[in-house]
């Protein structure tokens, strides 16, 4: 991927954070779900910009909790702001999409909403708010989420550049990337890659950059789900 794409996916999560600023939320997690994809509701959609918790992005993508995730999978139907508490009701809910809301909850995520902006051509804009305190949603604060949101209909084609193939990872980027997705930290990479931390971490940013990615975690899960890492 080219530097132009990593300016574009900066600009991006510009555009998503101020549309969504006056809104009384903490988190964000929009993903761009083209037509082929959209049966695909077990697995993570690889064009997605969030600032969601690290640990819980790392445990997300470690538990493959993605599967069973309710907002994935019956999200993407409405075309109107869904309470995630009332996902439950959805036809096919069950246990597996419960114990995914409950792990939300130990990680700090108890409350949000989602939907989804469909396109013409069969994409679609999936959208996830959330708040890390427990709260009630009122209609208010529902109805300026979704007119926010349908704001951001235009991104769909900025996340389709973020999410290109064409990443250009170097051999050290891809070696660094495969260690971290075992688990190994910066310092274990070092040690056995026989470089210095300093440069590991350089790796990381430049991967990070070239995938459009802004965490070490989103790094990885994008790598593997474009094939380029085979873990």
């Amino acid at each position: 991927m080219r530097d132009s794409t990593g300016a574009a996916a900066t600009k991006l999560t510009d555009t998503i954070e101020h549309n969504l600023a006056h809104l009384d939320f903490d988190y964000y997690a929009i993903c761009a779900i083209g037509a082929q994809d959209f049966t695909a509701a077990k697995s993570l959609p690889t064009m997605h910009v969030t600032n969601y918790p690290e640990e819980w992005a790392r445990h997300y993508a470690s538990q493959q909790l993605y599967s069973y995730d309710p907002v994935l999978q019956f999200g993407r139907l409405v075309s109107y702001p869904v309470k995630w508490s009332d996902l439950k009701h959805a036809s096919g809910y069950g246990d597996t999409h419960g114990h995914v809301q409950r792990q939300a909850q130990d990680f700090g995520l108890y409350s949000g909403i989602c939907m989804s902006i469909h396109n013409l051509d069969g994409s679609l804009l999936l959208a996830s708010l959330s708040k890390a305190n427990p709260c009630a949603l009122n209609d208010t604060l529902m109805n300026e989420a979704a007119r926010a949101l349908q704001s951001l209909n235009g991104v769909s084609a900025s996340l389709k550049l973020a999410g290109k193939n064409d990443y250009d990872l170097t051999k050290r980027e891809i070696e660094c990337l495969s260690w971290a997705a075992i688990g190994k930290t910066s310092s274990d990479i070092s040690a056995i890659l026989h470089i210095s931390n300093n440069t590991v971490d350089c790796h990381f940013k430049s991967a990070m950059r070239k995938l459009a990615a802004n965490s070490r975690t989103f790094a990885i899960i994008k790598a593997m789900r474009s094939g380029i890492l085979s873990i």
